[in-house]
């Protein structure tokens, strides 16, 4: 077994088709959809990718990969100098990230 897949598969694990509940919801008030989720997993944002592993037949991530992608990307965005647009949103929603996991717990 990879060394990734052991240390996730020993955290919270989560259905990447829950994460979208986890998330904050856009500026218009949608949820994440989960074809976002899939890209975070497969091509990443910004250059960080969400670790999964696949477990059976469906994809997992865990809680604490989840506050790990949320806080590497807060980083990704803050060692870009100024913000732009696009990476303020990507800041503010990454900060409404770390909220949401904290409320939950994690």
């Amino acid at each position: 077994m990879h060394d990734s897949a052991k240390h996730l598969l020993n955290e919270t694990i989560i259905f990447l088709q829950d994460v979208p509940r986890l998330m904050p919801r856009t500026p218009r008030g949608r949820p994440i959809h989960l074809c976002t989720v899939v890209r975070w997993k497969d091509r990443g944002l910004r250059g960080v990718k969400l670790e999964a592993v696949r477990l059976g037949g469906r994809w997992v991530t865990s809680r604490e990969a989840l506050e790990r992608f949320v806080e590497r990307l807060t980083s990704a965005a803050s060692a870009g100098g100024a913000a732009s647009e696009t990476t303020a949103t990507v800041n503010r929603r990454a900060d409404q990230a770390g909220e949401v996991l904290k409320r939950e717990g994690i």
